[in-house]
């Protein structure tokens, strides 16, 4: 049953993605569609992912990816003082 949990995992890993490019669902980010089909096959839903160690260390390294991905997705021009046309720094930055 454990090899089984694994290749469905994989199985959902590939599917996920490509099935959210068929039907060109660009709402929603693939990590997020991903982490949702992971709730449904898992104990909380359907029960037909068994965790084991493999299945542990894969879980691990999502989040680490995940968490990375995340920072490459900072704007950290945004955390420098902006300076207004009349050459004064500004308190918090305009939408304008």
């Amino acid at each position: 049953m454990q090899s089984i949990s694994l290749l469905v995992v994989l199985f959902a890993a590939l599917l996920t993605p490509l099935l959210m490019a068929k039907f060109n669902i660009h709402s929603l980010p693939t990590a997020v569609a991903e982490i949702i089909v992971g709730i449904i096959l898992g104990k909380s839903l359907l029960g037909w992912v068994i965790s084991n160690d493999v299945l542990e260390e894969l879980r691990t390294l999502g989040v680490i990816v995940l968490i990375f991905l995340s920072g490459m997705e900072i704007d950290f021009s945004l955390f420098k003082p902006q300076k207004h046309r009349d050459g004064k720094i500004a308190s918090h930055r305009s939408p304008f």
